[in-house]
C-alpha cells in the first residue's frame, strides 16, 4: 500500500459551525483517492454536518467533482449554496 495522501478540508458557514472548525487536516488510505473518497470520510467524522442542496466543491481553489483525483497537500473547499437578497 502507498504512503497516506494528506489534505486540508475547508468547511464555510453551518457546516463550520456543525463541524466545530474551518479547517480539517484529512489523511486518506485508499490508493488513488478521489473527492468522493475525502467526502465519505468526512461524513464518517461529523455525521452532524448538514449537505444542502447546491453544495460546491473546490479542488485548490477550481471548481471541481466529486470524481476528481486528489494529491498530497491538496485543498478541498465544500461550499454551501449562499442565499439573500
Amino acid at each position: 500500500m502507498s504512503s497516506p495522501i494528506r489534505i486540508t478540508v475547508r468547511l464555510f458557514a453551518l457546516m463550520a459551525d456543525r463541524a466545530g472548525q474551518r479547517e480539517i487536516p484529512l489523511s486518506l488510505r485508499t490508493s488513488r483517492p478521489t473527492v468522493a473518497d475525502a467526502l465519505a470520510v468526512l461524513h464518517d467524522l461529523f455525521p452532524a454536518i448538514p449537505w444542502p442542496t447546491g453544495t460546491m466543491l473546490a479542488l485548490n481553489q477550481s471548481y471541481t467533482t466529486a470524481a476528481a483525483p486528489l494529491t498530497d497537500g491538496d485543498e478541498l473547499a465544500i461550499i454551501p449554496p449562499v442565499s439573500g437578497g
